[in-house]
């Protein structure tokens, strides 16, 4: 390891002081008071233990502009699904929500769609114009 693998904080700027260094000690723990129900104070603690856990997505669902993208782009309005899924990735990175295979298929579609109608109107006005 080379001396720019790691990180060595300057002197502070003039004017100010060094923030404070971590001591090692932890604040110290708040007395123990029963509740009115009889119950110690303990026992709350251990109870939020066992509180059921979420992953992010789960909580936040599907994005909707991965649905969008995916259904504009089957129903081929391809520009649409282009758009809608690249919103959905961009909102997906930000928020943690679901539904990025969504929104890539949608753009893998749309694009292809996009691709395909390109090629049949080149086809199209070639054929018109070897035609006239």
């Amino acid at each position: 390891m080379t001396s720019h693998d790691t990180f060595q904080p300057g002197p502070p700027p003039s004017g100010l002081s060094a923030p404070p260094s971590f001591s090692g000690q932890l604040a110290p723990t708040p007395p123990h008071v029963a509740p009115a129900g009889g119950q110690a104070a303990g026992d709350a603690y251990a109870a939020a233990a066992y509180a059921p856990s979420y992953l992010p997505g789960q909580l936040l669902g599907t994005n909707r502009w991965a649905i969008a993208s995916l259904v504009l782009s089957l129903l081929g309005v391809c520009l649409g699904g282009v758009i809608a899924g690249h919103v959905a990735l961009r909102r997906i990175a930000v928020s943690g929500q679901r539904g990025r295979g969504l929104a890539v298929t949608g753009l893998v579609l749309g694009y292809l769609t996009l691709v395909a109608a390109a090629v049949v109107a080149a086809w199209y006005f070639g054929l018109l114009a070897a035609l006239a």
